[in-house]
């Protein structure tokens, strides 16, 4: 029985319209780490004179986890909306992300959990009616993550 492949043109319509709405304007505040120097070879230099690696930024805010994706998502939580389900969008994306390159996502479950948490903490307003569903579908998801690197 042979199979025929369908070409639908409207998922890659979606894909572009939602790749356009993605704001990477809080990539500024992804937290950078300072490699510190490697110790020298010099057998005649004393331990003393090493000097003492510190992070040159001081950073007040948690850290965050997750791709890219996620960390600009966390980013912008305050200014997301979720009445109109954009949240869903947010998923569905990281999904193909996920499923094409999973080794850059290890640390999304503990991303998606904490983009959870910072939904539940906002405060309530009209354009955020769906908190409540978006919080739900964010830790379903970190569990869908965690069980998929606890399998392999």
């Amino acid at each position: 029985m042979a199979t025929v492949q369908s070409y639908h043109p409207q998922i890659d319509i979606d894909l572009c319209y939602l790749l356009d709405k993605i704001s990477l304007s809080g990539q500024d505040s992804v937290r950078r780490f300072n490699v510190p120097p490697t110790p020298s070879t010099d057998v005649d230099m004393s331990v003393s004179a090493q000097p003492v690696p510190t992070q040159s930024k001081q950073h007040t805010d948690e850290e965050q986890y997750g791709c890219g994706l996620l960390q600009a998502v966390q980013a912008q939580v305050e200014a997301c909306q979720t009445t109109g389900g954009e949240y869903l969008d947010i998923i569905f994306t990281h999904r193909e992300l996920l499923f094409a390159y999973p080794a850059a996502h290890r640390t999304c479950s503990r991303g998606f959990t904490d983009l959870a948490r910072q939904l539940e903490q906002r405060a309530w307003r009209a354009d955020r009616e769906g908190d409540s569903e978006a919080v739900v579908a964010f830790r379903n998801e970190a569990w869908i993550i965690a069980e998929r690197w606890r399998m392999s």
